[in-house]
């Protein structure tokens, strides 16, 4: 990776750090404690994405041929696609301990209901 695309991998980081701590802000749920990760959701990402962009590049192909110990070809799924999909999961997994996506939302809103029906019960 030359200099200048690891100075731009460094800004595109930063800023879907800003962005994540944003969303998170405005929601009212950020404070410092969260800071690493925020950092390990946007590398996450990050790293997703360039996956994804190189899994969508045309010259990337969908399989590829090696040849067994016999000489034989053998036909095998490209492993990109595999390592994006998981690191597809990855980032939900992220995004889930962050409360950032439906999944996280909803159990904020749980606990919400569970808070305000213990108040309701409240004695006193």
């Amino acid at each position: 990776m030359e200099t200048s695309e690891k100075d731009t991998a460094k800004t595109r980081l930063k800023d879907i750090i800003q962005s994540i701590q944003q969303m998170l802000e405005e929601t009212g749920v950020y404070d410092a404690s969260l800071s690493f990760s925020v950092e390990k959701a946007a590398t996450d990402l990050l790293i997703y994405r360039r996956l994804r962009d190189a899994c969508l590049d045309d010259d990337t192909s969908l399989t590829f041929t090696e040849q067994s110990r016999e000489g034989d070809d053998r036909i095998k799924m490209n492993p990109i696609f595999a390592e994006c999909a998981r690191q597809s999961k990855v980032v939900g997994d992220a995004f889930d301990k962050l409360m950032m996506n439906a999944k996280g939302r909803g159990k904020k809103k749980n606990s919400d209901k569970l808070a305000q029906l213990m108040n309701d019960l409240k004695v006193d």
